[in-house]
């Protein structure tokens, strides 16, 4: 599953948020952290700062397939709440030719052939743009991971997607199929770098 070890991937996403940390959430100059002692520094202080875990409860559950995708594809996340936001707000998509304005492969995942799912309709409402839709929804999908990654996955977003009302679990198949388009449809510029907030339609800067 990953290309590397599971064991180095825990230890970049423990240890080093500085390589994944949304640029909304902090603002370092290049400068100061360009020395691996700095560098580890502003990483210690942010862990200590944000009191985030830095042991799994149960090293076990690292064994996990759900613990694996996440990790295996940590920096994928952002591209896979993205695509269950498209996925939860179909409707709204469908306006003004706001589907043609998604990337690419937002639309290549929008025309597979997917179940249809009530919460597009019915708790519409709850949700902002499609970005933090979401991430609501990815957040519900992963809340019985351990707490060394809950705690970690809201740093790859704007600090505003942490306002979201609480959501419903995305349905596992769905969660599943934006793993694997994700992965076979990498985006680098979408990242921590070119994503928005909650406020924007597509949450998407080419």
């Amino acid at each position: 599953m990953c290309s590397f070890s599971l064991s180095t991937a825990l230890q970049r996403v423990t240890f080093d948020p500085l390589s994944y940390i949304h640029q909304q959430r902090i603002d370092i100059p290049g400068n100061l952290i360009k020395q691996p002692a700095q560098r580890a520094a502003v990483n210690e202080l942010i862990i200590k700062s944000m009191q985030l875990d830095i042991q799994l409860d149960d090293v076990s559950l690292i064994k996990t397939p759900l613990v694996q995708q996440v990790l295996c594809r940590w920096d994928l996340l952002v591209q896979v709440a993205f695509l269950l936001g498209c996925y939860y707000r179909r409707g709204d998509l469908a306006w003004q030719g706001n589907f043609l304005s998604l990337p690419e492969w937002a639309r290549h995942f929008l025309l597979m052939n997917l179940p249809a799912n009530e919460l597009i309709s019915k708790h519409e409402q709850y949700y902002g743009g499609l970005l933090c839709t979401g991430y609501s929804l990815l957040m519900g999908s992963v809340k019985t991971l351990p707490s060394l990654l809950t705690q970690r996955i809201p740093l790859l977003f704007p600090p505003e997607a942490e306002h979201m009302l609480p959501s419903y679990v995305a349905e596992p198949l769905i969660l599943t199929l934006a793993f694997q388009h994700a992965q076979r449809n990498p985006d680098k510029l979408f990242s921590t770098t070119s994503v928005g907030g909650c406020a924007d339609k597509t949450g998407y800067h080419p």
